[in-house]
């Protein structure tokens, strides 16, 4: 390892809207959907989705801090210094400093990779990296980036990115014979230089672009797989700038954080790792928390990250146990979430629902959809880090289920704050956004909703059964958008599904047609390559599809 720096005291670190009220527990519902008036086509006996429209008309505000002053609303964040060395006994505890908090760097240099602009704007100062003027050996993320697709894709806009070395064949696996020792991949993904990043709960593995095996990395390398909880270890991967990605963990996660030991509180979170010349890592562990006074740790796992490749190159968004997470260089903005109540927040604001944050996609206008176990919305994007999590600078687009009814939180539950169990979001490139429903934890007892997508223009929620639609099974644990309009359905026992949502038309990928496992994980699209490639984690290996 070249080095490790933990980032975890926080310099003006922010409070904006009060601290957390009392947790809200899910709903006991139990049980699968089933669209109670679902039709048929008249040319083909397939079920069409049931259409809801929205009343009172959207966009809604969101959460607002003084409609629920008291209350946590989600927005409680804070930028960090570089360099935080942490307490001793744990490698990267953090305590808060004394005395006034400095801005941080006021110009340290954007990535490992030398970008040659100018210098950016600080990483302590609550602002943006910039992208650099380019001329470095990395292309900078300037005007040539591509224009925008939805979903978050983008064209390679002139070589803004360099073309992928992968195979184009239907199916490929990585796999033991490739140096990757334990089972499941639990999630895959490439840095702008083609890199492939895997993990597994217990490694990262790196196959660079031309190489035969992968190369493994543990606690040994600077990770922080030891502050994971265990078995479950490492959660998630991201690939980020050339020669990047990001390692998240399983934190200890209960119902009263405030009472946990600060050993409990330091677990899990996540870390930046660069690639240095000799194969080594520097590693950054961001050990996040959301106020001032330290009382309140409560992101702490990692459910998925979002980076941010082509409409503000360099933002890291992470959703975690309890909402979800901005950064940008050594800056964090700990958390936002859009919040229902049991009840209606009017009524009970202390009693809020947010967890699980699986579901993070972009737009064609850059904006964020996140999603959780109860609800999902949309916020835009903001210049200055903490402006992202100030409700009174940048207010929700859309925030679903609350009051519910009649506002759905995107599925129709029994009641506000019962579990929809949304695993992912996704958008198509005509702008419809797109829900899957699967189960969290227990399978056969979680409710699971199926699909379902809104459509911005019309406010509308339109509802899909999977079983109808010819998947053979409701245990969806990821999608993703083709740039064709296609959506790719990772399940737990059948594989991967793809369905065309205009024809209705489905296929699947299974152990019968390549897949080393049946059981999917995480899934990627790779934003800048065409034809498209999928990665997938499965529990025999990771896999490359090109659909």
């Amino acid at each position: 390892m070249t080095g490790m720096r933990a980032i975890g005291v926080s310099a003006g670190l922010l409070a904006l809207l009060g601290l957390a009220g009392a947790g809200c527990s899910g709903g006991t519902t139990l049980g699968l959907y089933s669209p109670p008036d679902a039709g048929l086509l008249p040319d083909g006996g397939l079920p069409s989705p049931v259409i809801r429209p929205l009343p009172g008309g959207l966009p809604r505000p969101g959460i607002s801090g003084t409609a629920l002053a008291g209350a946590d609303a989600g927005t409680d964040g804070g930028v960090l210094p570089a360099g935080d060395g942490g307490t001793p006994g744990l490698p990267d505890a953090g305590v808060p400093p004394s005395g006034t908090p400095d801005a941080g760097d006021a110009g340290a240099a954007v990535g490992p990779s030398g970008d040659a602009g100018a210098d950016d704007a600080g990483n302590g100062g609550g602002t943006v990296a910039d992208a650099g003027n380019g001329g470095g050996p990395t292309p900078d993320a300037g005007s040539d980036a591509g224009s925008a697709t939805a979903g978050g894709g983008s064209d390679a806009g002139g070589g803004g990115f360099p073309p992928a070395p992968w195979p184009t064949a239907p199916v490929t696996v990585y796999g033991a014979g490739q140096g990757i020792q334990e089972m499941p991949v639990v999630a895959v993904q490439p840095d702008e230089a083609d890199n492939l990043w895997v993990v597994t709960h217990e490694a990262l593995y790196l196959l660079r672009p031309g190489a035969a095996a992968f190369q493994r990395y543990d606690d040994s390398d600077g990770l922080h797989v030891g502050l994971a909880l265990q078995p479950y270890g490492i959660t998630g991967v991201a690939g980020g700038a050339p020669d990047q990605a990001f390692v998240g963990y399983e934190g200890w996660v209960d119902g009263t954080p405030t009472l946990d030991t600060q050993a409990e509180k330091d677990m899990g979170k996540f870390d930046r790792v660069d690639l240095q010349a000799d194969g080594s890592l520097a590693v950054t562990r961001f050990n996040v928390y959301d106020t001032n006074d330290m009382t309140y740790w409560e992101n702490r796992s990692v459910r998925r990250f979002l980076y941010d490749h082509s409409f503000h190159p360099g933002t890291l968004y992470v959703g975690m146990n309890h909402g979800v997470d901005r950064v940008n260089g050594d800056a964090y903005a700990d958390h936002i979430h859009v919040q229902n109540c049991t009840g209606s927040c009017a009524v009970n604001p202390s009693e809020q629902c947010f967890a699980e944050w699986r579901g993070l996609a972009l737009d064609a206008q850059g904006n964020l959809w996140m999603a959780d176990e109860f609800t999902a919305g949309e916020i835009g994007w903001t210049p200055v880090l903490l402006d992202w999590i100030d409700n009174g600078k940048n207010p929700f687009i859309n925030a679903f289920g609350d009051p519910y009814p009649p506002f759905p939180p995107v599925f129709e539950p029994p009641a506000e704050c019962d579990s929809v169990n949304i695993r992912a979001d996704a958008v198509t490139p005509d702008g419809l956004v797109w829900f899957a429903s699967g189960f969290q934890w227990s399978p056969g007892t979680d409710p699971e909703y199926g699909i379902a997508s809104y459509d911005p223009s019309t406010q509308n929620f339109a509802y899909y059964d999977p079983i109808a639609l010819g998947f053979g099974t409701k245990d969806l644990m990821d999608m993703v958008a083709l740039p064709d309009g296609r959506l790719m359905f990772g399940t737990a026992a059948n594989g991967i599904v793809t369905w065309n949502p205009k024809t209705l038309a489905v296929s699947t990928t299974t152990t019968a047609n390549g897949l080393p496992s049946d059981s999917i994980g995480l899934m990627y699209l790779v934003p800048w390559v065409s034809p498209p490639a999928v990665f997938a984690a499965t529990d025999g290996g990771a896999v490359l599809l090109r659909p």
